[in-house]
């Protein structure tokens, strides 16, 4: 998902890894998985620190590409 790297400072990289449609997903969906790393150079991160920009992530996909994340 290009884009997703200038939404938070805390994102290094974005990495499309995987993509399945089949068996288990609706005929018009596929799932994607992604690797998605975040860095300071200036601090060790927290859970929280992950958490939070991650949230923002998924409120991203949500919006803008109407994903729905597996759980």
């Amino acid at each position: 998902v290009q884009g997703l790297e200038s939404l938070d400072p805390l994102i290094v990289s974005v990495q499309l890894f995987d993509v399945y449609e089949g068996k288990g997903i609706e005929k018009d969906k596929k799932s994607m998985a992604y690797r998605i790393v975040y860095r300071s150079n200036d601090r060790t991160l927290t859970s929280e620190d992950a958490d939070t920009v991650h949230k923002k992530v998924i409120v991203i996909l949500e919006k803008n590409f109407r994903a729905s994340i597996r759980e």
